[in-house]
């Protein structure tokens, strides 16, 4: 779950980085928080993917 505290601070994907992106679930967001992509469900803020964009 993301916490309460961070969920204003979650950013919307852009649109370019969502259309080459496969098989996000039907009603999930894909947004960003302090360099991570997180895949999650806006009604629950269940976590259903996370991936760490600054790992080299």
């Amino acid at each position: 779950m993301i916490p309460e505290r961070y969920r204003p601070y979650i950013t919307p994907a852009p649109s370019a980085l969502i259309r080459r992106l496969n098989d996000i679930p039907p009603g999930c967001n894909v947004g960003y928080y302090q360099g991570y992509s997180v895949v999650y469900d806006p009604t629950t803020f269940a976590i259903l993917t996370l991936v760490d964009l600054l790992v080299d």
